[in-house]
């Protein structure tokens, strides 16, 4: 079974949250995914970041955070945001009656 972990769990486990690093110890590495959506939001904030840095320090980490980032999403299989992946997201918030989140790339929305 694939466990698809989202951006809140990602963050959490970039934290050392023990009860999430628990939860992924009893599932498999060919079990644990992304979607690339999770990817998205975390390589955008990590570049707001550098983006927004004051500092040459500040700059420093931002980049040593954006390639701590790009080196995990390298170990995890990542889910693509294809036609069917979007058919479902919006099938899934109408049977919820949930808006279906926005998804910003380079200004364009997907």
């Amino acid at each position: 079974m694939l466990h698809i972990f989202d951006t809140d769990h990602i963050s959490l486990l970039q934290r050392r949250n023990a009860n999430v690093i628990a939860r992924l110890e009893r599932i498999s590495l060919d079990e644990r995914a992304v979607t690339i959506i999770t990817v998205i939001e975390q390589i955008q904030g990590r570049l707001a970041v550098i983006h927004h840095a004051t500092s040459e320090a500040d700059v420093a980490r931002g980049c040593e955070r954006l390639q701590e980032t790009m080196g995990f999403y390298a170990s995890i299989y990542v889910l693509p945001y294809d036609v069917e992946a979007h058919s479902s997201l919006l099938t899934y918030a109408v049977s919820k009656s949930v808006l279906a989140p926005k998804i910003y790339v380079s200004r364009r929305l997907l």
